[in-house]
């Protein structure tokens, strides 16, 4: 049940985003055939065209979201990188297990990483530790990490150029699972964020 819960959510979310942008792109779209005024003509097509690269990045985002699925399976996390398309950044996953999570959890991390990290970005390190009510898992890249301004702000609903919903939707599936997670890596040296997983949501090796 919590699988078609989960889904329901995930494809709420894309639908209601991508009907707000088609809205607001059909009325720049509307005023731009009226306007006589080539200054503001020009100010309605810069509008136009942002608003349907916004949809565009929903759309994609969202067909990732569905060809990852939502089912609530047990994931190694070294299948969870086996499974995307990082041939330019080297993995090195410390200690495996098994996570009781949609794999789109970790995979909207590792497309954070290519999306912000920089052209600099090499290299991923995961590992995790135990603590006293459960494990963190710690995703780590060499990327060019989040400035203190943004950090407040990335885990929020439209925070972000591309589509506005990546960590957002991140924390918000994890902590409807009983889980969490923060950043807080250092600017300049890359992002690292760390997943809070409850006893009984994975598996040792």
């Amino acid at each position: 049940m919590f699988d078609k819960d989960l889904q329901d959510f995930v494809d709420g979310m894309f639908r209601h985003e991508i009907n707000n942008y088609q809205l607001a792109l059909s009325a720049n779209r509307y005023l731009f055939e009226e306007s006589e005024d080539e200054q503001e003509k020009l100010g309605l097509e810069k509008k136009i065209l942002t608003l349907s690269q916004k949809i565009k990045n929903l759309e994609e985002e969202w067909g990732k979201y569905q060809k990852a699925g939502h089912k609530m399976e047990w994931h190694a996390l070294s299948d969870i990188f086996k499974n995307n398309d990082i041939s330019k950044i080297n993995i090195n996953i410390v200690n495996d297990l098994a996570v009781i999570t949609p794999a789109i959890i970790m995979s909207s991390l590792i497309n954070n990483t290519i999306m912000h990290g920089g052209e600099g970005v090499n290299r991923i390190d995961v590992w995790w530790r135990k603590t006293s009510n459960g494990i963190i898992i710690v995703y780590e890249d060499n990327g060019l990490g989040v400035s203190e301004i943004k950090k407040p702000h990335i885990f929020k609903k439209g925070f972000g150029d591309h589509t506005g919903l990546g960590l957002y939707l991140v924390k918000e599936v994890l902590n409807r699972l009983g889980c969490d997670i923060t950043e807080n890596g250092t600017y300049g040296k890359g992002a690292r964020f760390e997943i809070q997983i409850p006893e009984g949501a994975y598996k040792l090796y």
